[in-house]
């Protein structure tokens, strides 16, 4: 997912006017939706900057709203919401003389961007995984803006504070120069949950989309005529949660009734889903949230020694000798279980699965043998040079101290990457 930002000449809409010497120029367009829009505004140029130019919004024949456009390097915007179904923009200067305009996207929104001159500290991100799907580990963003003059101080009337508000997107992205050309690669799309700030920086703290779950405590109802693509359509489009499904979902469809317990938050009402129709929902690197019926995976090959900074060491992992999943006979819990261990005399460690989904004993064992199937014996860490292409569940090819020709393959459940000048990742895989 790597694609230039350099806009080739024939994208974008050229003014049919050119500026004169001092810069200014008459050139006025209309864009007109469908229906009433609510957002801010964000213009983005090629080949030279808007210096000053206005909006004018309307909700048909009524003005709602007449404003300067905000001139940055490369964009002009409307930094705040408003309602809208026509926006006239009338562009009065630009920085250069005896030119034509050219604005190569429009954006319904408005973003501020934070480089390394503006962050202070390390910058981390982490992408986690259960392959065994008892859990739903959020990704994480963890960054700090610099405020020692105190422009993000709460009390500060004059500040930048507003500008970050907790349950804001954003969005995390590499910039990577390579021959003169600037590339972008996605990191993800996050929701602002946290802001301390201190007399140095602003910690900012951000979870994916899932988050949005973990904060409701309201009910769902799966139907037995409602497939879970058009459930999951629903509830993604109500909670303004961006979701691809898989086409696979359409054909889905509940066995029986339920509705999710309303002392519990709606990503529990998730994991019991994926547990039961065996679905992942992981993160895009486009911010999205993937529905999908089988687990992240894809082939990244063979991590290169000289990206190492340390070896494969084995890392603390869970590894389950007996299974349980509860099922309802009548009124009554009962379990499936299944002993794995070979020595009695072996301490149990017990993997118990506890669905309200679960009715039968039928599903029981189904859902018993998957799990066993994805139960890993062996957990690795290792410390390496990070690598904007590796995904969540990758399977990777890890080189070891002794076995320089033999790489070991592994699932990647845990990318822990962070920045603080550099790239680091670290790393771990399952098998």
């Amino acid at each position: 997912p790597i694609s230039a930002v350099r806009y080739p000449p024939e994208v974008g809409l050229w003014s049919d006017v050119i500026s004169g010497a001092d810069g200014s120029i008459d050139w006025t367009i209309t864009i007109r939706l469908s229906k009433v829009h609510s957002s801010a505004f964000t213009i983005y140029t090629h080949g030279g900057n808007i210096l000053e130019a206005d909006a004018t919004f309307r909700t048909g024949d009524t003005v709602t709203r007449t404003a300067e456009l905000v001139p940055s390097a490369g964009r002009v915007m409307i930094t705040d919401a408003t309602d809208y179904d026509s926006i006239v923009i009338h562009v009065r200067r630009i920085e250069n003389p005896y030119h034509h305009v050219k604005i190569a996207e429009i954006v319904f929104g408005a973003s501020i961007a934070y480089g390394s001159t503006s962050l202070s500290g390390v910058t981390s991100w982490v992408q986690e995984w259960d392959p065994v799907g008892i859990s739903m580990p959020l990704y994480e963003l963890d960054f700090a803006l610099m405020n020692v003059f105190g422009e993000y101080d709460p009390d500060n009337p004059e500040g930048l504070l507003s500008s970050i508000p907790v349950n804001y997107p954003v969005e995390l992205a590499l910039m990577i120069f390579k021959d003169d050309v600037r590339y972008t690669v996605p990191c993800g799309r996050f929701q602002i949950s946290e802001r301390v700030a201190s007399d140095v920086d602003l910690r900012v703290r951000a979870y994916d989309a899932r988050v949005t779950f973990k904060d409701n405590m309201s009910q769902v109802t799966l139907k037995t005529d409602q497939s879970l693509g058009d459930f999951f359509t629903d509830l993604m489009a109500d909670l303004r949660i961006p979701y691809e499904l898989d086409e696979a979902l359409f054909g889905i469809f509940p066995d029986a009734e339920w509705t999710s317990d309303a002392n519990k938050d709606l990503l529990s009402a998730m994991v019991y889903m994926c547990q039961y129709f065996d679905l992942s929902m992981v993160p895009t690197r486009s911010g999205n949230i993937r529905v999908q019926t089988s687990a992240p995976s894809d082939d990244y090959g063979v991590l290169d020694v000289e990206m190492m900074m340390a070896y494969p060491r084995s890392s603390k992992a869970m590894i389950y000798n007996v299974v349980s999943v509860a099922y309802k006979d009548g009124t009554t819990t009962k379990y499936h279980i299944v002993d794995m261990r070979t020595d009695q005399a072996q301490a149990k460690s017990a993997l118990v699965v506890n669905n309200p989904l679960v009715l039968t004993l039928e599903k029981a064992k189904e859902i018993t043998n998957r799990l066993i199937s994805r139960i890993y014996q062996m957990q690795t860490e290792t410390q390496a040079r990070a690598d904007p292409a590796m995904d969540m569940g990758d399977i990777i090819g890890l080189v070891g101290k002794w076995t320089p020709g033999a790489p070991t393959n592994g699932h990647a459940i845990y990318i822990e990457t962070t920045y603080d000048g550099g790239l680091t990742s670290t790393i771990r895989a399952v098998r």
